[in-house]
């Protein structure tokens, strides 16, 4: 996939901020990566949409954002590894 592809933002909310992620936990609850309105830096939410209507969001600056990544990513790598043992 080009990085051209992997920069847009796959929809907008209706104030105009970019949706970058959309889709479920293993335990239902939606989760979206949406662009923050923040004027002192780049920032995204992370919201997980519970089943009973309310939400909890993370605000992520750019650092924080990496960090997060960076985690997954170790354990994607790790996870894969297992894979391959069996």
């Amino acid at each position: 996939m080009s990085k051209e592809i992997i920069k847009r933002r796959i929809d907008s909310t209706i104030r105009g901020f970019g949706i970058y992620s959309k889709g479920f936990t293993t335990y239902g609850q939606e989760i979206s990566v949406v662009a923050s309105s923040s004027a002192d830096q780049d920032c995204v939410w992370i919201q997980f949409n519970q089943q009973d209507g309310t939400y909890t969001p993370a605000h992520l600056n750019k650092e924080n954002a990496k960090t997060i990544i960076d985690g997954l990513q170790r354990w994607l790598n790790e996870t894969q590894d297992e894979m391959e043992d069996d």
